[in-house]
């Protein structure tokens, strides 16, 4: 068993791998969500990781498609990275739908963190969903139950 002040320390050095410091995006993601399984197992709070003078912010991703099961996905992520999610439409107007855009609200780095990870995991769920429609012979269906249980294995 780890001592509590080692756990911290390592999860501070794991949120600390960034973009901005240099690392990958694909790194960057699986230093965020190593520290969202520490930080779990060991019911680590806020306080404990000293982000009580870190500002809010939010961090958009902008979907490539219009799914239904978009804000259900972000709010799976935004639970599992201490933050909020919600959805805006942009570009509204006669005959044309907009753009949807998902939104995370949180720590900086928790939010960067579930933006980057929500956007992967939604183009990987689209692009498996339209291989089982296209497996299925079209049958829509299939897409709508495939992306069901990939959010429900996501969670």
């Amino acid at each position: 068993m780890q001592n509590r002040e080692d756990v911290i320390d390592k999860i501070r050095k794991l949120l600390a791998h960034s973009v901005e410091n240099g690392a990958t995006q694909a790194e960057a993601i699986a230093f965020a969500l190593k520290a969202q399984a520490l930080i779990a197992e060991h019911d680590v709070q806020e306080w404990e990781l000293g982000d009580a003078a870190e500002e809010i912010v939010e961090h958009r991703v902008a979907l490539p498609a219009r799914r239904k099961w978009r804000g259900y996905l972000a709010h799976i992520v935004s639970d599992n990275f201490r933050c909020r999610s919600y959805e805006q439409i942009f570009g509204c107007r006669r005959g044309h739908r907009g753009v949807p855009h998902v939104f995370f609200v949180g720590y900086e780095q928790d939010a960067r963190a579930a933006a980057l990870v929500f956007e992967r995991l939604y183009v990987i769920g689209d692009e498996l969903g339209r291989r089982a429609r296209r497996e299925a012979g079209g049958w829509t269906y299939a897409y709508d139950n495939f992306v069901e249980g990939f959010c429900e294995g996501v969670k």
